[in-house]
Order: structure tokens, then C-alpha cells, then sequence
């Protein structure tokens, strides 16, 4: 038998190491079979527990952000004023009877000392519990958990035990915690606002900090609790006046969308994708400075007609995001992904209805995953990428328009906003969009005072502001965008080659070739990370550490600051907000192969080597690549199946991924 010496490099965080295995090839030639490569390995718990944490966080924040839109309401709704068991006028009026205030304001600390006090404070946190939809939320929470990934979390845990609002906090809560309410006559010259003699409007306010609990599993099988990230201030306003009510909403919705139809908030990118951080913060202070005087004219605007004033004194723009990817509400992107296939002729598919599915692009696929990096290569206009592009725009883009229009009611079909058509219009000109929120404003009613909550003012990017004829709903070859996004991929992918250091390989079926650039990237893979822990240590059964193998290639393994400094890089130096290399999670579209890793010089090829076949039921290698504008599902094939001899003797020991 004869030995091959497979030398693997481990690399751990900061500290480098090599480590020596012998591996012995097989005489026989047939399939392999090894009843302990069947199912996947688990993650480590805390793993699985930082990713709960993340999908479970963003949960929370989407629907907090969504319910809040509905904390000002109208008394006469149906689902305010008499649905709510304290927030309403009879109840406010009833708990605050007696005590000392200041404008109007009173501590709920101390409205809950009184007689009533305990019956106010459950009726409170019922109302509260139902404004923030408490029951959707918890459905959404136990949705994520029934996951087969979180099982070691929530195995034996009742449902109604995994989320909660923290009691203990709210019967505590701290002292600014307040309501405000007023009743009287509105100083108004609007009759519809003056309510008759005797007739009174009432208008209260209620602020509150909340926090959330979620329960697991802990590491020993025990409950254990961690609070929601945030906590959430519960601000929540309700009036009587139906008038102000509908005059408020309409300015809400005449500053969210004003500026945007007369292309004040409009950020030029001059024909350039901006995706710096610090860039992009620069062009949107310079840009909201600029629209902060027309903010405050809108907004005072006929109030004199209303009885009440709006204080802008100490009102500022929030900036409250920390990089790029959270900067925009919604991107034009590549929000639909494509099916290809690698070469021309597609070998032995397990499933004959893939053929029509996957378009055959080995001219793209060899151009992203074959191309020798030359830093000093003239950038040129890639054919490959531009027919993709323009295959692909009209659908991004509507999805993109849509995507505004679904998420504001004011520019749905059968919305009445009056300019509903001419915002639509000065959004098919935008590439990016964020309704950024207004802070520090106060609603004077008499001697009253109260905040303002939930202003929002759009904020578009476009790429030539200067063209008024513009509609990227439509593609248009020619265009300056159409030319911004070509040069934004071409960016993307050479960022791409530049980090991992491409080449062409050493024959046309390796899936991918590259020398690990500045970064080293080969000594960045951890080999006691991706080995299964069987009695070789050396194999990378790929079903079994799937996750992990695309981690390492999307340079976000865990605890690797080598490839957090690579993907950084070629995100910045990309001009890119995303870069994925993944392989597909469905085991119908990706073969059962054993890998080893070797990095040294040696009999074995270097880099992802094949070292053995199990279960002969799939053919084919599925893996999705992204970048803004690339979102590609390529089919590789041929490799990844025992066809017997020959299959054996050419591919296997054989680099997939060769480092060169």
C-alpha cells in the first residue's frame, strides 16, 4: 500500500501551527463506505446560541419597529380609547385624580401608589402587551426556535415559557417613566377642532421602557435567561379629536415623502456607488443640513388653524447607524438569484429538469473563479457581467420599487395621498432609501406639551440627479446607472481575485484556484475546526461541516482575524456591502465527498483535496456566489460522483480547490 503524507497547516486565532497525518490510499478503487460519515455534526452550543441570538434579536427589533407606527391613535378607532383597560380617557382620568403635576405630566411611580394603584398597574402592562402585539411576537419567537438546528436550546421547554416581558423591571420601572394628560377646549379657528362649549378634546401621552426576556437551555440542560438586546421605550399617544388626529398623520406623511417629490433629500452620487461609511455619513449630513430649515417651514405650516404649535427648538436628524449595511431601508440590488451551470455540457444530472434550469455560463463562471489577479490589468468592460446585468436589471429593480411600496401605505393602490404618483416617480430614479427619524420635537397644545413621535423624512441616493428624465425601472444599456452598477460588479470581482489571490488552476476541473493572496488564507482554515472527529482527524466530510466550510470561504469563521481583515478588505476596496461564497444547503443538489487539506508540499495535490465518494445517489455540487450585483447559484459536476476506474484514478486525490 502506498503511504501518502498529507502535512496539515492549522491555523488558530493569532497562533500558527502545523500538524503531520499519514493518510493510506486504498487499494480498491470502489465506492468507499463508512457508516460513521451518516448525518450532520452539530455546532458547538455556543454557536448555535450566538446565531439564536442574532435571528432572534433581529426579530424582535422588525417587529417593534413595525408596531410602533400604530402608538398614535385616534379614540375613536376601533382598536383604541375603550379596547384599552388604562389607556383611555375615563381610566387616565380616574388614576391621575388628585395628584400634584408637573405640565401636565405625572410619574406612574406615583400613580401607581395609590388606592388603585396595583389594578392600574395590570391594566397598564395589558394595554402594553397589546399594543406591542404581544402574541404575534411570541408566535414569531416560537417559530424561529422549532428550527432543527436550535434543538439543544429548547428540547423539553414549554412554548409559553421562551419569551416574556420582564415583570420585575416594569413593577420597578425607573423614575422618568410618566403619562401626560390634558382636557379642555382647543384654542382653534378651526371649527371642526373647537369642539362645542362643554364639548372637550383630551389628549394624553404615556412613555415607558420595557425590556424583554428570552428563555434556553443552557449548556448543562438547565433555564437560563438573556435579555433581548435593546431595551424598548414604549412611547404611546392617544387624542379624542379626530381633526388634530387626521391633520397630525397628514403631516407625518407629507415630511415623509415631501422632500422626496421635490428632490431636496435627493443624495447625488455622481455615477458612483458609494458604499464607504464614512463617505456615505459625509454626503448625508451635507445633504440633511440642507433640508433642516425646510423641515421646520412644513411643519408649522397652517397650525394656527389647529389650536396647537409644534416647538422645534431642540430637533435634530437621528444618525443612529454604525455601518453600511444598516444605513439604507431598502438597496437596488441583486435581490433574485440566478441558476448556472459551470460548463458548456452538462455530465449524468440526478435530475434531467435541472438541464432547463440552469443556464450553461462557463465564460462567467471561468471569468469569477479562473482569472489570474493583475493589480496592473485595465479595468474593462466585462460582456459576461453586462449580459447578466441586463437580463437581470428589470426584475431587481421592480422588486427593489416594490419592496418601498409594500413597507408605506401612503403610495399603495388605493391609498388617497394626493402625490402618491409623483413620489413614485422620483423613486424610480433612486438606488438607495432611508426614512430617517425626527427627534426633539414637541406638541404645544395651550399649556400643554407633549412629544412628537414617529416623523420621518425620506432620504433617496440616486446616481445622476442632474437627469430628470430618468426611470431605472426600465433598463437602458447606455444609461450612466446601467454603466455605475457594470463598474460596481467589475469592482466587486477583481476585489475578489486581488484577497484570495485567483489563478486559472492547473486543469479545468477544479472548481476554483487560488494562492491566498496578502492574507494567506490557505493558513487561515482550521483543520480542528472542519475535521470530523473520527478516528483520521484529517477528513472534511462535507455535509457534516457544510456551515463551517462556507464560513472559511466567505471569510467569516469565527474568531479568525485574518479573514475579518481579508473580507474587509475586499469589501471596502469592492465597493460592496455583501460577499457570500456558500455552499447550498439542500443535500439533493450537493454530493457527499470526504475532503483533507493540504497546504505543504507533497505527494497529494495542495488545497481542498478529494479524498473520498460516499453515497452515489447525487451528481452534482451546488453553490451560491454574491456580491451586490451578483447573486449566482452555479452547478458544478462531473467531479463529485464514482464513475467507476476513471473517476478514481483522475479525480480522486486530486485538489477540487487548489491552492496554486
Amino acid at each position: 500500500m502506498k503511504k501518502l503524507m498529507s502535512i496539515l497547516c492549522t491555523i488558530t486565532l493569532g497562533i500558527s501551527a502545523s500538524t503531520s497525518i499519514i493518510a493510506c490510499k486504498p487499494k480498491s478503487t470502489q465506492q468507499d463506505s463508512d457508516q460513521s460519515e451518516d448525518g450532520p455534526i452539530a455546532d458547538s452550543y455556543e454557536e448555535v446560541l450566538s446565531k439564536y441570538k442574532f435571528e432572534v434579536n433581529d426579530i424582535i427589533a422588525s417587529h417593534v419597529e413595525e408596531v410602533s407606527k400604530k402608538w398614535f391613535q385616534s379614540a375613536s378607532s376601533s382598536e383604541s380609547n375603550q379596547e384599552h383597560e388604562f389607556l383611555n380617557s375615563n381610566s387616565l382620568e380616574s388614576a391621575i385624580k388628585g395628584l400634584q403635576n408637573n405640565n401636565n405630566q405625572y410619574k406612574l411611580k406615583t400613580v401607581f401608589e395609590k388606592t388603585d394603584g396595583p389594578q392600574n398597574k395590570t391594566k397598564y402592562f395589558n394595554d402594553i402587551q397589546s399594543l406591542l402585539n404581544f402574541s404575534d411576537l411570541k408566535k414569531k419567537v416560537i417559530d424561529l426556535t422549532k428550527k432543527s438546528e436550535y434543538d439543544i436550546l429548547f428540547k423539553s421547554l414549554n412554548e409559553d415559557s421562551l419569551i416574556n416581558i420582564n415583570r420585575e423591571f416594569f413593577e420597578n420601572d425607573p423614575e422618568e417613566a410618566f403619562v401626560q394628560y390634558y382636557k379642555g377646549n382647543f384654542n382653534s379657528s378651526n371649527n371642526d377642532v373647537q369642539q362645542r362649549e362643554g364639548n372637550e378634546s383630551f389628549f394624553a401621552y404615556a412613555n415607558s421602557w420595557l425590556k424583554i426576556n428570552l428563555n434556553c437551555n443552557s449548556k448543562d440542560g438547565t433555564l437560563t435567561t438573556f435579555e433581548y438586546s435593546n431595551p424598548i421605550n414604549f412611547k404611546y399617544s392617544i387624542t379624542d379629536n379626530t381633526a388634530l388626529y387626521e391633520f397630525i398623520q397628514s403631516k407625518k406623511s407629507k415630511l415623509k415623502f415631501d422632500f422626496l417629490q421635490d428632490k431636496s433629500s435627493l443624495i447625488d452620487g455622481n455615477n458612483d456607488f458609494t458604499n464607504d461609511y464614512e463617505s456615505m455619513i459625509k454626503k448625508f449630513n451635507e445633504n440633511s443640513n440642507s433640508i433642516k430649515g425646510n423641515i421646520q417651514n412644513k411643519l408649522t405650516e397652517n397650525l394656527e388653524n389647529y389650536g396647537v404649535k409644534i416647538n422645534t427648538t431642540n430637533y435634530e436628524i437621528e444618525t443612529n447607524w454604525s455601518n453600511i449595511k444598516d444605513f439604507w431601508d431598502h438597496s437596488f440590488n441583486a435581490n433574485t438569484e440566478s441558476k448556472m451551470a459551470w460548463k458548456e455540457k452538462k455530465v449524468n444530472w440526478t435530475n434531467k429538469e435541472d438541464e432547463n434550469i440552469y443556464k450553461s455560463n462557463q465564460n462567467l463562471y471561468d471569468y469569477i473563479f479562473k482569472t489570474k489577479y493583475n493589480e496592473n490589468a485595465k479595468q474593462e468592460e466585462n460582456e459576461y457581467l453586462k449580459s447578466y446585468l441586463s437580463e437581470n436589471w428589470n426584475e431587481w429593480y421592480k422588486n427593489y420599487l416594490n419592496s418601498i411600496i409594500d413597507s408605506n401605505t401612503e403610495l399603495s393602490d388605493d391609498s388617497n395621498y394626493e402625490n402618491k404618483d409623483e413620489v413614485i416617480k422620483t423613486l424610480k430614479k433612486t438606488v438607495n432609501l432611508k426614512f430617517v427619524k425626527i427627534k426633539g420635537l414637541k406638541l404645544e397644545i395651550n399649556d400643554f406639551e407633549t412629544d412628537l413621535n414617529d416623523i420621518v423624512v425620506g432620504v433617496g441616493y440616486v446616481l445622476n440627479r442632474n437627469n430628470d428624465n430618468t426611470d431605472l425601472s426600465v433598463v437602458d444599456k447606455n444609461s450612466s446607472e446601467f454603466k455605475s452598477v457594470l463598474n460596481n460588479m467589475i469592482d466587486g470581482v477583481e476585489s475578489y481575485h486581488k484577497v484570495f489571490g485567483t489563478n486559472k488552476g492547473t486543469d479545468d476541473y477544479r472548481i476554483a484556484a487560488y494562492d491566498g493572496g496578502d492574507y494567506k488564507l490557505w493558513e487561515s482554515y482550521s483543520v480542528s475546526e472542519l475535521y470530523y472527529d473520527n478516528v483520521h482527524k484529517i477528513y472534511l466530510p462535507l455535509q457534516r461541516i457544510r456551515d463551517k466550510f462556507s464560513d472559511n470561504l466567505s471569510l467569516i469563521a469565527v474568531n479568525n482575524n485574518k479573514q475579518f481583515e481579508a473580507r474587509s478588505e475586499l469589501l471596502s476596496k469592492g465597493n460592496q456591502k455583501d460577499y457570500q461564497w456558500k455552499i447550498d444547503t439542500d443535500p439533493s443538489n450537493v454530493a457527499w465527498n470526504r475532503f483533507s487539506i493540504n497546504v505543504q508540499q507533497s505527494d497529494l495535490q495542495k488545497g481542498f483535496v478529494m479524498d473520498g465518494y460516499y453515497k452515489n445517489n447525487v451528481s452534482q455540487f451546488d453553490f451560491d456566489f454574491k456580491l451586490d450585483f451578483i447573486n449566482i447559484r452555479f452547478r458544478t459536476d462531473n467531479i463529485w460522483f464514482n464513475w467507476g476506474e476513471q473517476s478514481q484514478s483522475f479525480w480522486r486525490y486530486k485538489s477540487v480547490i487548489e491552492m496554486v
